[in-house]
């Protein structure tokens, strides 16, 4: 079980120095509310106008948003921030297995687990410790086609990444796994975690939740929420059991002529 928690804030929007701080405040109690589904590592991911930064260590939550890297990383003011608290299934306890992970164009953070990330390991020839990185290796082999790309993976999935060719986006996908949404227009932000009674915790000492829709993506949907707040919503499939399973079964038939 992982945590996952961010936001995304409108393009036209100049936040006030006060306004960021609490904008910063939502995040680290995000952040620290998530630690409770994850405590092995904790990181974060930013989009800036001209580049992607990533900060992440195998520590809590509660420690990683007092650490200087942190709110330095804050200070720069991303528009889009991925942060991602990790509990240790597959791969060890180490900074560099902590989320968000960055394959070519795409930084993501998963909640869930993939089943068959051994054989996507094995046909791809990639060197990887997390079964979460076989996603990203995927949505960057495809060049972000998410379509493409589950149709290989088979598991349980709450996913959030972005495509540094389209920096003006956020991409969110779930599939057995939870993760819910609210707009707080006060910042024309959106902000997501994976548990609703983490954003009621953090958002409400700011501002009040009465009127504001907290909302959880349809399963096996991927929506596209751009920084003008265009919501773009399409249809995915994830690789089921049965199909998966017979592509075992094929590949060990095939071992065994070979």
């Amino acid at each position: 079980m992982c945590g996952l928690f961010g936001s995304i804030t409108h393009k036209d929007k100049k936040l006030t120095y006060s306004e960021r701080k609490i904008r910063n405040q939502i995040i680290k109690g995000l952040a620290v509310g998530m630690q409770e589904r994850g405590s092995h590592g904790t990181g974060i991911a930013g989009v800036f106008p001209a580049k992607t930064s990533i900060i992440k260590q195998s520590i809590g939550a509660d420690e990683f948003v007092d650490s200087d890297v942190f709110k330095e990383f804050l200070r720069k003011n991303p528009k889009i921030i991925l942060g991602h608290t990790r509990w240790a299934t597959v791969g060890g306890v180490s900074d560099r297995n902590a989320h968000p992970f960055n394959y070519g164009d795409i930084i993501g953070c998963h909640n869930g687990h993939v089943s068959n990330y051994e054989e996507i390991f094995e046909e791809h020839k990639v060197t990887g410790e997390v079964d979460s990185e076989s996603i990203f290796f995927l949505l960057d082999k495809y060049h972000n086609d998410y379509k493409k790309a589950f149709e290989e993976l088979y598991g349980t999935f709450a996913l959030t990444w972005v495509n540094a060719k389209t920096p003006n986006k956020v991409f969110i996908a779930r599939d057995g796994n939870p993760l819910f949404l609210v707009d707080v227009d006060e910042l024309k932000t959106y902000f997501w975690a994976s548990t609703e009674l983490a954003l009621r915790i953090a958002i409400a000492p700011f501002y009040p939740l009465k009127g504001k829709d907290i909302w959880q993506p349809i399963t096996a949907t991927a929506y596209e929420i751009s920084t003008n707040f265009a919501i773009k919503k399409f249809d995915i499939k994830f690789l089921n059991y049965w199909t998966a399973k017979k592509k075992e079964e094929e590949k060990e038939a095939a071992n065994k002529r070979a």
